[in-house]
């Protein structure tokens, strides 16, 4: 008997005839282990996916939930300027509450009605030009590019 380059099939010199493919016992032992291996990979994979679903759903629920705390909060700055505005009718100041973008600050400005001169201002005015002015050096000293 000779053995072909294949090593899987063999062939008899008399007869001519080719016997089937023998099973090695490292052959079934590799695939049983690499059939084990993938079994795991998959059951690895499962697993993973539920936790990333599990985790994209905590986030989704926080982020729902900040937004419903935002618009909480908005509800009430909204009643809470009301108040003060009701508060302020029956003086004769009003009250002036704006927004400084630069600063990402609110400013009220509390004037008297006729004349329209300021009573009070928060924050002070020198306040907000100190960090107007602080804003504008750390944009100069501190590069934004990380």
């Amino acid at each position: 008997m000779t053995i072909n380059s294949d090593a899987s099939t063999a062939t008899a010199p008399a007869t001519g005839l080719i016997q089937s493919r023998v099973n090695s016992p490292q052959t079934s032992m590799g695939q049983k282990t690499s059939s084990k291996s993938i079994d795991a990979i998959t059951r690895r994979n499962e697993a993973t996916k539920v936790e990333l679903g599990e985790q994209s759903a905590k986030l989704l629920s926080s982020q729902e939930k900040s937004v419903e705390h935002l618009y909480g909060l908005d509800a009430q700055l909204a009643e809470a300027i009301k108040t003060l505005n009701d508060s302020l009718s029956r003086t004769p100041t009003k009250a002036n509450i704006s927004h400084d973008d630069v600063l990402n600050r609110f400013i009220v400005r509390i004037a008297d009605k006729e004349s329209g001169d300021i009573v009070r201002e928060i924050p002070s005015e020198d306040l907000l030009n100190f960090a107007r002015h602080l804003e504008r050096l750390k944009g100069i000293l501190f590069d934004k590019k990380v």
